[in-house]
């Protein structure tokens, strides 16, 4: 994603493969058109501006900060994880989605 030009979507809708040879020069404006449908535009602007970052946690960071997403760990649990040994982790959201 870095190097993206500001207001391009980073996601992508190749569909040049489900077009029929003759058809394929039609492939750009339709992949075009569909991000430009499918992918909000506050999206686009949040993944512009995540996309600086440096680290997968400081990209993550900034797109929950960006879509004003809180959590909170209660300090029993936090107390729980080893502080030197490796851990795993699992989360789910309720909804799959955060909302």
């Amino acid at each position: 994603m870095l190097g993206m030009a500001p207001g391009v979507s980073p996601i992508s809708f190749p569909i040049d493969h489900l077009i029929p040879p003759g058809l394929g020069p039609w492939a750009g404006p339709v992949e075009v058109a569909l991000q430009r449908w499918i992918v909000p535009p506050e999206l686009v602007r949040i993944l512009d501006r995540a996309h600086t970052s440096e680290t997968g946690a400081a990209f993550a960071r900034c797109v929950l900060d960006e879509l004003g997403i809180r959590f909170a760990v209660d300090g029993g649990d936090l107390d729980r994880i080893p502080r030197s040994l490796p851990a795993v982790i699992v989360a789910n959201h309720p909804f799959g989605i955060a909302a």
